[in-house]
């Protein structure tokens, strides 16, 4: 790091203007975007809204998530913001026997590793505070929409449709986990904005500001005061650093010394020729340094650091950290023989590691994932007739297979699961639901044992479709499984109808399958157009 850092000896300011918000301008040197230091929250929103994002996905953006909750953009949302902040909090550098390089598995919860750190078994404690913009909307609706309940079990690692969500608040005691809530007023830009503190008593703590944007989906703005953002679809890796000023006696050693200076590189190479190899080999990707200069917490003439490293491929970024360990393993070998901490010949003090795993299920490829065969109905259509009038479902199955880097057959695959749940929602909304925090009684099974007795106007297959949407409807609201349609509100509609009507025609699951591919694609292209 020490050698990439001293290559950068000139670093771009950016204009301060008195009405304008302050956006880093950035430089590229040897692979790695440099701004030029920490932006502002507020300039991040803005600068998040400038950056790349990927077509949008049939089962990300339009068929998703699978979940329980009354809402996809607070329940499910906010459960993905917590499992990044789970994430965050978890320490890279060390090796837990149940961790993977994201830290996030079903064998070994963030209070687990909190409780062996002190060798106790006594539940450890660890402490989220949330705060909220009056101005936005979750002041009013993150209790009753599912907020608290999503950010509570995604720091115990639970996925959007566990069972365990109905007791989250038992659950969570269990674990020792609790929750601050406060109001307060910041600016924020996003009706739907989560500005976070977490802690635990292992030390760990991590600042993180995330939005919801709709539908699940997700994306952070900030971490410690840093402007790095990613939408929790790709392998982030993330490097907290301190750069300290190097004494005179260093500085001479370095001029005269040209092998210590190779050491100095040897992980800041390590990470170079990594993504040079995987940009060879058509991986996607790209590492940022931010700077974040004038802080009074470091020692004087220190600046702090956060290296991000975002990748389309597990293994790049697993072979990365695991470079970092080797490499934390060895200075902290050489200071113990010396005695001292200090005596480290780097000036780069490297603080935290933490690896983030992909929280949506279909991850972004990168360069490869925008290369889907068409972006409108109008480039739909041509593609169709250049390719002998391709159905529209296959076209659905064509783009999803592009944007996911994934077989069509795997996209079929995917969509027979999703058409499964969706079908179990309507079986168990038919045999009767209920649930002590909702306004309207069961109405769903009385409706059928009407429309089974005549008792119902004939409607054909239009009774049908209201009879299954209401029975998803009626899971939804009863903290039952269901698939956002692309929201939890919008649960019922289309599958429903999609549902009803095959089994009117006598259509089996693949056919189903198919249909709700046409519902995706064009879901797709009017996300990606709205």
């Amino acid at each position: 790091y020490a050698s990439i850092l001293r290559g950068m000896s000139t670093r771009n300011r950016w204009p301060r203007a008195a009405t304008q918000p302050c956006l880093p301008m950035a430089t590229k040197r040897r692979g790695f975007v440099v701004p030029a230091s920490a932006s502002s929250f507020a300039s991040s929103v803005s600068e998040a809204t400038k950056r790349d994002v990927p077509p949008p996905s049939i089962f990300n953006d339009v068929l998703g998530p699978v979940m329980r909750g009354p809402s996809s953009s607070h329940s499910a949302a906010a459960l993905r913001i917590g499992r990044i902040v789970k994430m965050l909090l978890e320490d890279g550098l060390s090796h837990h026997p149940h961790s993977t390089a994201g830290g996030d598995t079903a064998g070994a919860t963030l209070q687990e590793k909190n409780a062996t750190a002190e060798g106790t078994t006594r539940p450890p404690r660890v402490k989220l505070l949330v705060e909220y913009d009056p101005n936005g909307s979750l002041v009013t609706t993150h209790d009753g929409q599912g907020s608290d309940m999503g950010l509570l079990g995604g720091l115990m690692g639970w996925e959007a449709d566990d069972s365990r969500l109905t007791n989250f608040k038992e659950e969570a005691a269990k674990a020792g986990l609790e929750m601050e809530v406060r109001y307060l007023s910041y600016g924020a830009q996003h009706p739907n904005t989560y500005r976070m503190t977490a802690t635990s008593d292992n030390g760990s703590r991590v600042e993180a500001t995330a939005i919801s944007t709709g539908g699940g989906i997700i994306e952070f703005l900030q971490v410690d005061g840093f402007p790095v953002t990613f939408r929790g679809d790709r392998e982030e890796l993330l490097v907290w650093m301190e750069e300290r000023p190097e004494c005179e006696e260093k500085k001479e050693n370095r001029k005269r010394n040209d092998k210590h200076a190779e050491e100095e590189g040897k992980v800041s190479d390590f990470i170079e020729r990594a993504l040079e190899e995987s940009n060879r080999k058509n991986i996607d990707t790209f590492a940022t340094v931010y700077e974040m200069e004038g802080n009074t917490a470091a020692p004087s003439g220190s600046k702090k650091l956060l290296l991000q490293v975002s990748s389309s491929s597990e293994t790049v970024i697993k072979s990365i950290l695991e470079k970092l360990r080797c490499d934390h393993r060895d200075r902290s070998s050489a200071s113990s023989s010396n005695g001292s901490s200090s005596s480290s010949s780097s000036n780069i003090l490297i603080k935290k590691v933490a690896a983030i795993r992909p929280v949506l299920p279909v991850k972004d490829p990168g360069r490869q994932g925008r290369l889907v065969p068409f972006l409108n109905v109008a480039e739909m259509e041509q593609y169709a007739e250049d390719h002998d009038n391709m159905p529209l479902w296959q076209l659905g199955a064509r783009y999803e297979s592009a944007r996911g880097n994934m077989s069509e057959d795997e996209v079929l695959d995917a969509m027979l699961r999703t058409a499964s749940i969706m079908r179990g929602s309507v079986e168990e909304g038919l045999a009767g639901t209920s649930y002590s925090d909702r306004i309207l009684p069961c109405q769903s099974s009385s409706l059928a044992r009407a429309m089974n007795q005549g008792q119902v106007i004939p409607g054909d297959v239009l009774n049908k479709v209201i009879l299954y949407v209401t029975a998803i409807m009626e899971v939804k609201s009863s903290m039952g499984v269901i698939v956002a349609a692309p929201t939890a509100g919008s649960c019922g509609a289309c599958p429903g109808t999609i549902l009803a009507v095959a089994e009117q025609l006598g259509k089996d699951e693949v056919e189903v399958a198919r249909a709700l591919l046409v519902a995706g694609i064009v879901g797709g292209m009017i996300a990606k157009h709205a």
